[in-house]
C-alpha cells in the first residue's frame, strides 16, 4: 500500500520529537514521542495511562493535537482551554477506521483513548451476530481488522508528519484459550502425522495489551505489530531497596515502571533477541502523574460541572460533524478498486428499545 510520501518530503518535513513531560521516558525512546510513527501505551486500571496521555498534550500544547475518546470521556477539565485541542468520541471500531479515511485535517498528535475496548467489543459483535467474515479463527479476523486500522493511521501519520499516541488496557494471558496453537510431533518432524503433542499451558501468567490478550489471542499479532513503533506498558512495582537505617516501613512503597518493548525495528539483521528496557519512574507524584494536575488551576465543583456538560455537548457535536455525516451503509473503505473490506452498517433494537447501528466488515 503506497503511505503517499516521498523520500524529498521526509528529509524536507522532518521535526523535532515531542516530549513526554517525563525525563526518564523521553531520555528512553531517544527524546520523546517521533513523528511518523504510532506507539502504544498500555497497563492495568489505575496505573496513570490517562494522566500521561494529559501531560503529553499539556506539554506539547503550542502543537495540533487530536483527542480521539471513545467509551468514556477524558477529564480535559484537568487542562487549561488549548485553542490547539480538537476532540471526537467515537464508539464502533469500523467508524474509527473510515474516520482515519476521509480525515483530511493535519494534526501533529493524535492520542486515541481505549482503542482496545473498541475492538473487543467489535469482535464480540462479530461472534453475536455470527458475521460470515468470523470463520473458525477469530484470531485471523482480528489480525485482518487490525492491519486494516493500523495501515490507515500509518498513511495519515506519513502524510501530515503526525505522531500517534494509542491508551489501552491490559489483559491477563490466563484469558487464552490456545486455540490457535498448532500440534507438534513428538519426533519434531513437520511431516509426521502420528504421535502428535499440544503446548502445555503456562503457569506463569502476563500482562499484555488488550489488543494482543483477548477472545482473539493467537501466534500472529506479528502481522500488524509491525506498524507500532513502540509499546511502552506501564505496571505497578514496590521498591527493591529496604536496608534504610531509621525506616518503619515494613511493607515496600509503590512504585511505577514503564517498560519499553520494541515492535517494528529490524533486529533479524543481527540475530539477537531484543531485550525490553525497564525504566523505574520516580515516586513523587509531582514529577510523574499527577505534575498536569497540581502545576493547574484547581476548578470548583460548579465550573467542573459545567465543564463537563459542555464538553459532552461539545463531544456530540463533533462526533456529528465528524462521523454522522458519513454514509452509513454500503461505503468503501478504500476507493480505489481493490481488493478491500468493505463497511455496511444495519439497525438493531436492544432491550431499552433503542435503536443502534451495528457495523460489520465484508470481506
Amino acid at each position: 500500500m503506497s503511505l503517499g510520501i516521498t523520500l524529498s518530503q521526509l528529509v524536507q518535513e522532518s521535526s523535532e520529537p515531542l516530549a513526554t513531560g517525563i525525563p526518564m521516558l523521553d531520555e528512553a525512546i531517544c527524546g520523546g514521542l517521533q513523528p511518523r510513527s504510532i506507539y502504544e501505551i498500555f497497563g492495568p486500571p489505575g496505573v496513570g495511562k490517562t494522566h500521561l496521555g494529559l501531560q503529553i498534550i499539556r506539554n506539547n500544547s503550542d502543537k495540533r493535537t487530536l483527542l480521539i475518546d471513545t467509551h468514556k470521556l477524558t477529564p480535559l477539565y484537568l487542562l487549561d482551554s488549548l485553542s490547539t485541542l480538537h476532540t471526537v468520541r467515537i464508539r464502533k471500531f469500523t467508524q474509527l477506521v473510515y474516520f482515519f479515511q476521509v480525515l483530511s485535517q493535519p494534526y501533529d498528535l493524535i492520542i486515541i483513548e481505549g482503542l482496545s475496548q473498541l475492538l473487543i467489543d467489535y469482535l464480540h459483535a462479530s461472534m453475536k451476530y455470527k458475521s460470515r467474515n468470523v470463520d473458525a479463527s477469530l484470531h485471523a479476523f482480528k489480525n485482518r481488522s487490525l492491519i486494516l486500522l493500523m495501515s490507515q493511521l500509518t498513511k495519515y501519520a506519513n502524510q501530515h508528519n503526525s505522531c500517534i499516541v494509542m491508551l489501552n488496557d491490559s489483559m491477563n494471558t490466563a484469558y487464552q484459550d490456545y486455540s490457535d496453537v498448532p500440534l507438534i510431533s513428538f519426533d519434531g518432524s513437520e511431516n509426521s502425522s502420528f504421535l502428535l503433542k499440544s503446548e502445555p499451558k503456562q503457569n506463569v501468567q502476563k500482562l499484555k495489551s488488550a489488543l494482543v490478550a483477548n477472545a482473539s489471542v493467537g501466534g500472529k499479532d506479528s502481522r500488524w505489530e509491525v506498524f507500532i513503533r513502540l509499546r511502552i506498558g506501564l505496571f505497578w512495582d514496590w521498591e527493591r531497596d529496604l536496608s534504610t537505617k531509621g525506616s518503619s516501613l515494613k511493607v515496600p512503597r509503590k512504585t511505577r515502571i514503564a517498560i519499553f518493548i520494541p515492535l517494528s525495528t529490524n533486529s533479524s539483521s543481527s540475530g539477537s533477541v531484543q531485550v525490553p528496557e525497564v525504566v523505574r519512574l520516580p515516586n513523587e507524584p509531582n514529577e510523574w502523574v499527577n505534575t498536569a494536575i497540581n502545576n493547574m488551576r484547581r476548578k470548583s465543583a460548579t465550573e467542573e460541572e459545567s465543564y463537563i456538560r459542555d464538553g459532552i455537548k461539545d463531544l456530540e457535536e463533533r462526533q456529528s460533524e465528524h462521523v454522522k455525516k458519513f454514509p452509513l451503509s454500503d461505503y468503501d473503505i478504500d476507493q480505489q478498486q481493490t481488493k478491500r473490506p468493505r463497511l455496511s452498517a444495519y439497525s438493531e433494537t436492544n432491550l431499552d428499545g433503542e435503536v443502534l447501528v451495528v457495523y460489520d466488515s465484508e470481506g
